[in-house]
């Protein structure tokens, strides 16, 4: 062989060895750093506390109120007069009759049927 073909002849194992342990070297590096980055910084949690004169919501939900605001002009009334007034409301809402027509009430039913079907058979409409 001449000389210039030994210099040629390269050992593939000891390149495999070199590359795979200077993978594993910056992998472990990377490892090391994040892990020195979680143990170092400060909670994330504490940071995100409300401030202490905040009233938790569950509070607040069992709060019975005693003053409300009529929902038609605003004004302040008590309970007893709010309670009053939504029963009113209530029976005047049930005095007035329907305004749709009931061949309108059929074509939306249908097309309700329709929205339905769409997904499970999208062939047969279109």
């Amino acid at each position: 062989m001449a000389p210039s073909q030994k210099m040629m002849k390269i050992d593939f194992r000891q390149i495999k060895v070199q590359t795979s342990l200077w993978f594993q070297i910056k992998h472990r590096k990377r490892a090391i750093l994040a892990l020195s980055a979680l143990l170092l910084s400060p909670p994330i949690h504490a940071q995100t506390l409300p401030p202490p004169e905040d009233i938790p919501e569950e509070i607040l939900q069992t709060e019975i109120i005693m003053d409300a605001r009529s929902p038609i002009d605003g004004e302040p009334l008590t309970a007893a007069e709010y309670a009053e007034l939504q029963a009113q409301l209530r029976i005047a809402a049930e005095d007035v009759p329907g305004r749709v027509t009931p061949r309108l009430q059929t074509l939306i039913s249908l097309l309700r049927i329709r929205k339905l079907l769409r997904p499970l058979l999208p062939f047969l409409i279109k």
